[in-house]
């Protein structure tokens, strides 16, 4: 039995061996955040993890980059405004796109964002009734809380023409989809004009294998 106790404890470190850093793995998107965002005409930032040295399995750093880059793609496409309407808003002419780990005893919390122009609920719900995804009237007595959470909705796109770059990967819907697989969930926070935020979830044993 001490035996066999050893031999995984010897087993969980040669695992460990292969770990990766998940920031170093965001930060190497770097490049392509910046290229797309060029592409729209939009100026940001440099891109940049900030928060705990968290380390996991490179499958699931993988994984967890596939759910950035839906985040981070959707923030560059439809959060963040142009150099001319951040100016007139008094922003400054640079979006900001942010990530930030945290380890939080035996969770992982990651905080994905941007100071753009938030989610307009009402062109949300909008594009939902147009979807067919929910009726007049369950729209009606949402609250707002369940009206921005029709953004994880298949089909739902927070502009009414679907941006081909938007369109590329597995989307919000994916996203939600992904974390709960998981076994975590992911919140959105939005304030008009001041940006929006993903939080996601995940219990760190979850990302070592």
């Amino acid at each position: 039995h001490y035996d066999q106790e050893k031999l995984k404890d010897f087993e969980k470190a040669l695992k460990r061996l292969r770990f990766v850093s998940l920031n170093d793995f965001f930060n190497r998107y770097r490049v392509y955040i910046d290229r797309m965002a060029y592409e729209r005409e939009k100026s940001i930032l440099p891109f940049k993890v900030s928060g705990d040295l968290v380390k996991v399995s490179p499958e699931k750093a993988e994984q967890l980059s596939r759910l950035l880059l839906a985040i981070v793609r959707n923030g560059v496409v439809h959060g963040i405004e142009g150099p001319e309407v951040r100016m007139a808003r008094g922003k400054d002419s640079y979006g900001r796109i942010y990530c930030n780990l945290t380890k939080l005893h035996e969770t992982l919390e990651i905080i994905l964002g941007d100071d753009g122009g938030g989610i307009n609920l009402e062109h949300l719900g909008t594009k939902a009734l147009q979807e067919g995804v929910v009726t007049r009237d369950a729209l009606e007595t949402m609250s707002e809380d369940e009206k921005l959470r029709l953004i994880f909705t298949p089909g739902i796109s927070r502009l009414e023409d679907v941006d081909m770059l938007a369109g590329r990967g597995i989307g919000l819907y994916g996203v939600k989809e992904t974390v709960e697989m998981m076994g975590g969930h992911v919140e959105v926070t939005t304030f008009v004009e001041r940006g929006t935020e993903f939080k996601i979830t995940l219990a760190l044993e979850t990302l070592y294998n």
